[in-house]
């Protein structure tokens, strides 16, 4: 019963890293003043492109590296796009919510047609802390993928 709460915890951990790591850089916008809703399609869009350079250059840190760019790419048309226009910040989110969702499928289609089965990309490096990850119910914080410890990183830093 320990085994499943811990890879349950780990598995929740693992799913959250993503949207931890978009709420982090929303935290930082609106430290600056900058009202941003888009982020579930920044993310769609960084998860995207992310993944097509991953695939195709069969490394994950390459692929994590385009996925942040995409992303910041977007943020970035965000903020230019309200200081030089004075666009309202809640319209603007929700039109590139939109074009970040919208561009991820088409990115997606263009490289790899309509196809139910796509290849894996490579995967992201696993690293169990020794004596910490055997520690039932919390042991799952500390056997994850390098991504989920730069989160930690992150969200320690922020």
């Amino acid at each position: 019963m320990m085994a499943a709460i811990t890879n349950l915890v780990a598995q929740v951990v693992l799913y959250t890293t993503v949207y931890a790591l978009v709420v982090l850089g929303i935290i930082i916008g609106g430290r600056a003043g900058i009202f941003n809703i888009s982020g579930e399609g920044i993310m769609l869009l960084s998860a995207s492109t992310g993944y097509m350079a991953a695939i195709s250059t069969e490394n994950w840190l390459i692929g994590f590296v385009v996925g942040a760019f995409a992303g910041g790419c977007l943020g970035l048309v965000l903020i230019l796009i309200h200081e030089k226009l004075k666009v309202d910040q809640f319209i603007l989110g929700i039109c590139l919510f939109i074009l970040g969702s919208a561009l991820a499928d088409l990115f997606y289609k263009i490289m790899f047609g309509a196809q139910l089965l796509v290849k894996r990309a490579p995967l992201i490096p696993h690293l169990s802390v020794p004596l910490l990850s055997e520690v039932p119910i919390i042991g799952g914080f500390f056997d994850q993928n390098v991504v989920t410890y730069f989160m930690y990183l992150s969200v320690f830093l922020i």
